[in-house]
């Protein structure tokens, strides 16, 4: 099956052997065995100085082929500093603000939307952005097969114009009342068409108008920005002059790097490190919102998993709190309803707490009380320890279940596919970010019929079924994310959304968690972001 589909899979099982891990007790597995240094070419020519900030991060950039290619987190980073959409998002990415527009139209019902486009913004060569570089942009989103959102917006749009060069109209098909958190998504960056054209696009020569542009990228190295002295963006000046993002994938050779004045930045330290770090008084630690969310997501069109009694069953086992404070150090909290504590719509009343004599008795119930399973997982040591402790959690209800570490790129494929043959395991353990704070994406996008990341087959075809979950999430989003009284009447329709999805559960909602950034205590103007898409902008290095 591995080779059929050509996958990059360690292709082992993890017994609970491999790790001593004593429900109730302290846990401390988060360590993990770090790799080595890296070689010297993961610094080489490149340090701090006053003019450049670098950056250590976990990653390399997935794409600059904006606007039609997934980035990646990575990709975001830097697509949010170098350029601008209709909609862009507030310091800490939690919030839609105006973008190239100069306001956010509030019609969510409307089938035809006009969006009035700033005056004076100018790209990173100097030439002014105008109606017909949006509408370049986002007509490649409705009809470049590379687009890989392509299929939504479709469903909602069924023309884009210009009336006029400082104005883009949507001609709808049904009312999209998320359209401005899709304005504000991975794919609507502006860029000029006969840059998008040219040849070498995104490898050698890039297009934007934030204050940063893109000079250099070397793949699984770094990329280099540089400010953007011609450009006009609604995000304002950049203070820094130079900005290099370097790919540095372990967390212990982030921390020597910059603990040695390697890097001015780890954006992803292990959290077991930070305290230390701040500690020692040169470096300083900066917490975004919790947005990043552990799932541990089932296949529903696969048996046992089509019982909701499994699957309850299974979430009794896991003691959320447990493994939160193991694993995340305080930078953590663990699910209860579907949204962290600082989103509108939470309700702090909801928890799941475990419960085994429940657990045990459903699992009877189910005929499943010997249930052996395997979840595959994101090859993320944060994320195989997790699995590890969940492992040891659900033996104590008589049920095994093995580890398979995958690829990023390779479980995401597989679960992203719908295709239950596809599974190499009939659960998940994985990590998403919503990257627009909407009810919307918290909830509808992993667990509508229609949502993109519903990835258990919840109310598709071959899948479990609960049409009145369903029923209730579309309700719910009538109301959602259209201001405080509106939100108001939303938010009790979501607390009574998230008791029917706690007792039958497509996936669980393990934790959420912050994204944690060390800096140099020379940094100054650094805010923490969701999925670390931070704004470089006001960021400046004291003298």
């Amino acid at each position: 099956m591995a080779d059929q589909l050509n996958l990059d899979v360690n292709d082992i099982s993890l017994k609970p052997s491999r790790r001593d891990f004593l429900i109730g007790s302290v846990l401390c597995l988060a360590g993990g065995a770090g790799l080595s240094a890296l070689p010297g070419r993961a610094f080489a020519q490149i340090s701090p100085d006053a003019d450049t900030l670098v950056i250590g991060v976990s990653t390399d950039v997935r794409s600059m082929q904006i606007p039609v290619e997934d980035p990646g987190l990575m990709g975001l980073l830097v697509v949010n500093n170098t350029t601008d959409s209709l909609v862009n998002r507030n310091a800490s990415f939690t919030e839609l603000v105006p973008g190239l527009a100069e306001a956010l139209p509030d019609a969510p019902d409307a089938l035809e939307i006009v969006y009035k486009i700033r005056s004076g913004l100018k790209f990173h060569d100097g030439s002014d952005l105008t109606a017909k570089d949006v509408l370049f942009t986002l007509n490649e989103v409705l009809t470049n097969p590379k687009s890989f959102d392509r299929a939504i917006w479709n469903e909602y749009v069924s023309a884009i114009d210009a009336p006029d060069d400082m104005s883009v109209r949507f001609k709808l098909k049904k009312p999209w009342p998320f359209l401005n958190a899709w304005l504000g998504n991975l794919e609507t960056p502006v860029v000029q068409e006969a840059a998008f054209k040219a040849e070498g696009f995104g490898r050698s020569q890039w297009s934007g108008s934030g204050p940063f542009k893109v000079t250099d990228w070397k793949v699984g190295n770094y990329i280099r920005l540089e400010r953007a002295d011609q450009a006009v963006s609604p995000q304002g000046a950049a203070k820094m002059k130079n900005v290099v993002i370097r790919t540095i994938p372990d967390a212990s050779a982030r921390l020597a790097a910059l603990e040695a004045g390697q890097i001015d930045v780890d954006l992803n330290p292990d959290p077991k490190d930070v305290a230390g770090a701040v500690a020692d008084g040169r470096f300083l630690s900066h917490v975004s919102p919790a947005c990043g969310t552990t799932l541990m997501t089932f296949q529903t069109a696969t048996k046992p998993f089509d019982d909701p009694r499994v699957r309850l069953a299974l979430s009794l086992g896991i003691d959320r709190q447990q493994i939160a404070d193991a694993f995340f150090y305080g930078f953590a909290e663990p699910a209860g309803d579907l949204f962290p504590s600082w989103h509108w719509a939470h309700d702090e009343s909801i928890q799941v707490k475990p419960d085994l004599d429940r657990a045990k008795s459903l699992l009877a119930e189910a005929g499943a009380s010997n249930l052996s399973f395997t979840a595959m997982v994101m090859n993320r040591q944060l994320l195989i320890d997790q699995a590890v402790a969940i492992q040891a959690q659900l033996a104590q209800i008589g049920v095994t279940m093995d580890v398979r570490p995958m690829e990023y790129t390779t479980l995401a494929g597989i679960v992203s596919s719908n295709d239950p043959k596809q599974w190499l395991g009939p659960v998940a353990i994985r990590i998403i970010t919503p990257l627009s704070g909407t009810a919307y994406e918290f909830a509808y996008y992993q667990y509508g019929a229609e949502g993109p990341l519903n990835s258990s087959l919840f109310n598709r075809d071959g899948g479990r079924q609960n049409p009145k979950v369903e029923e209730m999430l579309r309700e719910a989003l009538k109301f959602s994310d259209a201001g405080p009284d509106s939100n108001a009447k939303a938010k009790p329709q979501w607390s009574a959304i998230a008791e029917a999805l706690n007792e039958d559960p497509p996936q669980l909602r393990l934790n959420f968690f912050q994204q944690v950034n060390l800096t140099s205590s020379k940094i100054e103007g650094w805010t923490a972001a969701a999925a670390n898409i931070v704004l470089l902008r006001d960021v400046a290095k004291k003298n």
